[in-house]
């Protein structure tokens, strides 16, 4: 039905069987134009709704590639600091030696 009222196919009986069918209604509404478009507009939602959760699973991916590319450098500096705190005592260490040498 969207399709076809939203492209001015079907004529004013058309639209009020199928919004009466649609409604259950016994005896065709009056204002049929205006319940015909909030039908359409309701029908919409769901899609609508796809395309917000699309969007949203596509921030999640490109934000858990934007991690995932920036975690070999964080790795990096991590292994970086570990080489730097074990050689702290051995620096300490020949400090220590230097100064209590004769």
């Amino acid at each position: 039905m969207t399709a076809s009222v939203r492209a001015g196919r079907l004529d004013e009986a058309r639209v009020t069987g199928m919004v009466t069918k649609l409604l259950g209604l016994k005896v065709a509404p009056k204002p049929v134009d205006a319940l015909a478009l909030a039908i359409c507009h309701h029908s919409r939602a769901p899609m609508r709704d796809r395309v917000h959760e699309a969007r949203a699973a596509e921030l999640v991916r490109a934000q858990e590639a934007q991690t995932k590319a920036a975690e070999p450098a964080r790795l990096h500096k991590a292994q970086a600091k570990a080489v730097e705190l074990a050689r702290l005592p051995q620096t300490r260490l020949a400090e220590a030696a230097r100064r209590t040498a004769p």
